[in-house]
């Protein structure tokens, strides 16, 4: 029997949608992740956990390496970020105050003395606020992966020379600050002098008498040994401070959807495991 035209032509598609399938299967993406904190912190231990188990649910497709502090870059968080946006970085971690530097929503994650928990935050983060986050974001070639928004904890201020009891204890205190408009702009409220400062180089900073003090989560000063610097620490919980995960967008586009979704699954995983 001659086959029609239109069998031939279907098994043609059919053909083609085969091979296809098979080549997306077969393509490996390979990837770098960068963040801020040193080998042994609990996020380059996450970090690594995630990727490996995106090895291996995609075997092998998408291999992500970590890079810890950011792989030794002497820039600081807001120059990495726009590295990633220009499409030399695929994966980064960002607080929020700084993320909204590719769009102000972001400012929304981290307005001082705002929240109590953070619970509250990560609900908005993995809702209403996340969408609004993220379709301003892919504008700026930026894809805010979801419920990639990671615990930190709150922060509080340590010093070098002084304790912080009341806000008339800024009054002139050289306080140290990343890029955000948000920080500058609420130690200026209390009187303070912010100075911005990397994190690459704030151990350096607080050593050398550049700044009085600086305000990060207990658990960044303990893993980046800021108590060897500092001598006082106010228990202050002003501002809720964790990372978002951060993918530059058109690389994220490019990932075949399948891939896409075990990377969401398991963010969201390793989220739940480090909450337990």
């Amino acid at each position: 029997m001659v086959p029609s035209r239109r069998s031939l032509i279907a098994g043609l598609v059919g053909a083609n949608l085969s091979m296809w399938s098979r080549s997306a299967r077969s393509q490996t993406f390979v990837a770098r992740q960068y963040h801020p904190q040193p080998v042994g912190s609990h996020l380059h231990i996450y970090l690594t956990k995630l990727w490996g188990a995106v090895r291996k649910e995609t075997r092998g497709q998408l291999d992500v390496t970590v890079y810890p502090q950011n792989d030794g870059a002497i820039i600081a968080d807001p120059d990495v970020l726009k590295q990633l946006q220009s499409g030399g970085l695929e994966f980064f971690v960002l607080n929020g105050n700084i993320l909204s530097q590719a769009h102000p929503s972001a400012d929304l994650q981290g307005i001082p003395v705002a929240f109590t928990s953070s619970e509250q935050v990560t609900s908005l983060t993995d809702g209403k606020l996340g969408d609004l986050m993220r379709d301003g974001l892919s504008a700026a070639g930026v894809y805010l992966i979801p419920f990639g928004c990671m615990e930190n904890g709150f922060k509080h201020i340590t010093s070098v020379s002084k304790p912080i009891r009341t806000a008339a204890d800024l009054q002139g205190f050289r306080m140290r600050t990343p890029g955000g408009k948000l920080f500058v702009e609420f130690y200026k409220a209390l009187g303070a002098e912010p100075r911005i400062v990397g994190f690459n180089r704030l151990y350096q900073a607080l050593a050398e008498g550049q700044v009085d003090g600086q305000e990060n989560p207990l658990v960044i000063a303990e893993e980046n040994r800021l108590y060897e610097v500092c001598k006082y620490l106010s228990m202050t919980s002003h501002q809720w401070a964790g990372y978002n995960m951060i993918a530059n967008n058109d690389f994220w586009q490019r990932l075949p959807t399948q891939i896409r979704e075990i990377v969401v699954r398991n963010t969201k995983i390793g989220r739940s495991d480090g909450d337990e």
